[in-house]
C-alpha cells in the first residue's frame, strides 16, 4: 500500500459542469462567464468522494497538487476555497498550489517525499495530464498514474504503463 497520494485538481477531483470531460477543465477560468466564480461552474468528477473516503479511511496520506497560476499566497487561498466548496478539506493532508510549467509537480513531489522521508515506491500521482502529472513524476521515478479522458486525448499508450478511464480504478496502484 502507499503511504502518500498526490491528486491533481482540474480534471481528475473536479471538472466544469457545461463541458464533462469533453475537453481539458482549465477552460473554465478564463471564459467571461465562468472565471468570475469558476467554483460555481465545477462539479466533483464520478467517484472522488468514495475514493477519498477510502483512502482516508486506509491512512494514507492524501495531497491535492493543482496549478494555479497565481502568486503563491493568492494561489493557496484559491486552492483552500475550491477544496472548501467541495468541503473536501477533512481529507486532505496537504494542498499544493503548483506553478504552471511542466515539471512543477514532479519537483514538489520530490521535495514532499525528502522533507517527509518517504521513499518514491511509497509514493503515487494521480492526474488525468500527460505532461503535468504522468510524465513530470515518471520522468523523476515515482509512480504514476493518468486517467484518460477519451475526449481531450492523450499520448500513445505505448508511453504511458498506468492508464485508468475513472479515478476508483485508480485504487488498484494504491492499496
Amino acid at each position: 500500500m502507499k503511504k502518500i497520494v498526490f491528486l491533481d485538481g482540474d480534471g481528475t477531483l473536479w471538472y466544469p459542469r457545461l463541458t464533462k470531460r469533453k475537453r481539458p477543465p482549465h477552460w473554465i477560468y478564463s471564459d467571461p462567464v465562468t472565471s468570475k466564480d469558476p467554483n460555481n461552474h465545477l462539479t466533483l468528477t464520478p467517484s472522488t468522494l468514495r475514493v477519498l473516503k477510502r483512502l482516508k479511511g486506509s491512512g494514507v496520506k492524501l495531497a491535492v497538487l493543482s496549478i494555479i497560476p497565481h502568486p503563491r499566497k493568492e494561489a493557496m487561498e484559491i486552492l483552500r476555497r475550491r477544496v472548501d466548496h467541495f468541503h473536501l478539506a477533512k481529507y486532505f493532508d496537504e494542498l499544493y498550489p503548483v506553478a504552471e510549467h511542466p515539471d512543477s509537480k514532479g519537483k514538489l513531489i520530490e521535495k514532499v517525499l525528502k522533507k517527509e522521508r518517504i521513499s518514491k515506491k511509497d509514493a503515487i500521482m494521480v492526474g488525468d495530464s500527460y505532461t503535468y502529472d504522468y510524465k513530470s513524476a515518471v520522468k523523476r521515478g515515482i509512480p504514476a498514474v493518468l486517467i484518460h479522458w477519451e475526449s481531450y486525448g492523450a499520448p500513445k499508450a505505448a508511453r504511458v504503463r498506468r492508464r485508468i478511464k475513472h479515478l476508483y480504478e485508480a485504487m488498484k496502484y494504491i492499496m
